[in-house]
């Protein structure tokens, strides 16, 4: 169910959603925490960071004891959320790249010198 919440409306199948919409009338913590869900879902996908400290107030004055834990732990690094919900640029680029390096280290250990690793990287680059 908590998956069913961070997806858009029009991208749940239709028991779904009314599964979905018959808890949320069933229990109004329920209700406000999907509401709380989607708009941190809405605010994630259209990188909307002037919304984010609207969004930990809401949290704060909720009362819903999971959200708010993680609201905590959101804060504690709030400068980085802040910035990767706002600037346009992102280290994913670089992350892809180290990540592949990675990947062939991995299947060369053991098997070969930096000579054929150089070799490897730089042919697939």
């Amino acid at each position: 169910m908590a998956h069913w919440i961070t997806l858009k409306e029009d991208q749940r199948l239709e028991w779904q959603q009314k599964y979905l919409t018959q808890l949320c009338e069933a229990d109004d913590e329920i209700a406000q925490a999907s509401v709380l869900i989607e708009d941190f879902t809405t605010i994630l996908r259209e990188r909307r960071g002037e919304r984010f400290d609207g969004w930990l107030d809401q949290v704060e004055k909720q009362g819903v004891s999971e959200l708010q834990s993680e609201a905590l732990g959101l804060k504690k690094d709030y400068d980085a959320v802040k910035a990767g919900l706002t600037l346009e640029w992102s280290q994913g680029q670089v992350e892809g790249q180290v990540h592949r390096l990675k990947l062939i280290k991995r299947h060369m250990y053991g098997r070969g010198r930096f000579k054929i690793l150089r070799k490897r990287v730089l042919q697939r680059a």
